[in-house]
């Protein structure tokens, strides 16, 4: 794992947040040794320390080398020489 210097942006981060599994999302930091809120409301939002964890766990953290497994069908994914974050939103 490696983390990439990447500056915020609180509204994109939003907009993603809209459009993430967040379950999956906090399942997955915690794998990887990061903690998130176990869920979030709207007041959250406008939180900074929030947005900063979650923006850490999208855009910073780079996996360099894994195995995905997709939760709905078993199949995996070999990562190797590093993975771009949010790589698996598409």
């Amino acid at each position: 794992m490696k983390i990439l210097e990447q500056e915020i942006n609180v509204e994109f981060v939003k907009n993603v947040l809209t459009k993430v599994d967040y379950d999956v999302l906090c399942q997955t930091a915690k794998q990887l040794g990061i903690n998130l809120l176990a869920s979030y409301t709207n007041h959250h939002l406008e939180d900074e320390e929030f947005l900063n964890s979650v923006h850490h766990a999208l855009f910073k953290v780079q996996i360099m080398e894994a195995t995905l497994i997709c939760p709905k069908c078993n199949a995996s994914f070999p990562i190797k020489d590093g993975m771009r974050p949010l790589a698996f939103l598409r």
